[in-house]
């Protein structure tokens, strides 16, 4: 799952992944993958070690992936250009 916020404004938000500000991949086997075509994430809490809970409602071109989650939060730079 990939997120394009600050991590310290997403409690309480639920995002769309065929927006701008999150997506998910699901990974098949190694070397092959599918986009996420339609669902949210909802982020419930982030504590102060930034490990984040919430749940997710998605699916894939083969499967419906519904369920809660707890993660840490890794924060990735993304230059462009």
């Amino acid at each position: 799952m990939m997120i394009l916020a600050d991590v310290h404004g997403l409690p309480g938000r639920t995002l769309s992944v065929t927006g701008d500000s999150a997506g998910a991949t699901y990974v098949l086997k190694p070397g092959q993958s599918q986009s996420a075509v339609s669902g949210t994430v909802t982020i419930t809490s982030v504590d102060s070690a930034k490990t984040v809970t919430g749940s997710v409602s998605l699916r894939f071109p083969s499967r419906v992936v519904d369920m809660q989650f707890t993660a840490p939060w890794i924060e990735s730079l993304m230059l462009c250009g």
